[in-house]
């Protein structure tokens, strides 16, 4: 995130007063994004994977969400602050909803539980830039 960081110094746009609670919002949706995709794969490929329907879509869901409000974060222009906030609180009940599925699997399916975490450490820094 440094060289992400490096480049908003010279945007005109350079959202110094949220910066830190911003850049920690990017790296926990990409963080979140990455491992809900990789454990999508994993609940997949698992030996009855219809008994983990729930996690299985609440993985994808939360997925994309991540991307989305990554993407929406990155764009420090013309960002409408309702539709910003709107994002957020999306992505957070997306994560949390994603938790609790994992959470219900985590002790059977080990990979449940870094996405589970993942989801958290999301949730929680959506909440926070959505609070500044």
């Amino acid at each position: 995130m440094k060289d992400l960081e490096h480049l908003w110094k010279s945007h005109p746009l350079d959202p110094e007063k949220n910066r830190a609670p911003l850049l920690a919002c990017i790296e926990a949706c990409s963080a979140c994004a990455v491992l809900c995709g990789a454990c999508n794969d994993a609940c997949i490929a698992e030996n009855d994977p219809a008994s983990i329907r729930g996690c299985i879509r609440a993985t994808a869901d939360c997925a994309d969400i991540c991307l989305a409000t990554l993407r929406i974060l990155l764009r420090l222009s013309a960002t409408h602050a309702e539709l910003l906030r709107s994002q957020l609180r999306t992505c957070q009940t997306a994560c949390e909803i994603c938790a609790a599925e994992c959470d219900r699997l985590h002790s059977t399916h080990p990979h449940c539980h870094v996405c589970e975490e993942a989801c958290k450490r999301c949730s929680q820094a959506c909440w926070e830039l959505a609070s500044c």
